[in-house]
């Protein structure tokens, strides 16, 4: 049973666990309580947690976003490539994935993208500092997310921004 970048739910990870026998020291031993508990939030957190997430900002004197945060469940340590964040133009960006991420047994698991979402990030002195946010996965290439960040005029801006996908 792999888990990142697939979803893994409570019964993929066996039956419930039952203690072979009396925990007697429970700072040494692990009994099916905690471990029955523990696998039932993981697998929950599994299927409602973002399977990515960068919070980032295009900066205009370099030409490159400063990204605050960018992590993938799969890639807890960071040792695989990350999606490549890109800048079309102001306030339209993409998100591009790579085919297929490998998991924690290192075997490649097709990366499936279902959804994503975009919060501005933009610190704000008054309601007319708003900026309108959307994410979607783009409809000709299903390994990329489109990004845009609109202000009240309708006009694409560059501001901060944390996009989570699913």
């Amino acid at each position: 049973m792999a888990a990142f970048p697939t979803r893994i739910t409570r019964a993929s990870l066996g039956p419930k666990l039952e203690d072979a026998a009396p925990i007697r020291n429970p700072k040494q031993q692990v009994g099916k309580v905690t471990l029955n508990a523990l696998f039932w939030a993981a697998s929950g957190m599994s299927l409602v947690v973002p399977r990515a997430t960068v919070i980032a900002s295009w900066n205009t004197g370099g030409a490159v976003f400063d990204v605050s945060i960018q992590a993938e469940a799969w890639n807890p340590d960071g040792t695989q490539a990350r999606p490549v964040l890109a800048r079309t133009a102001a306030g339209s960006y993409t998100y591009t994935f790579a085919s297929s991420y490998v998991d924690e047994n290192e075997i490649a698991v097709p990366t499936v993208l279902l959804a994503a979402r975009v919060h501005d990030q933009k610190a704000l002195a008054a309601f007319a500092d708003r900026i309108e946010a959307r994410a979607w996965k783009d409809a000709t290439n299903p390994l990329r997310v489109q990004i845009r960040l609109w202000d009240t005029a309708g006009t694409l801006v560059d501001a901060p921004f944390w996009l989570e996908v699913f």
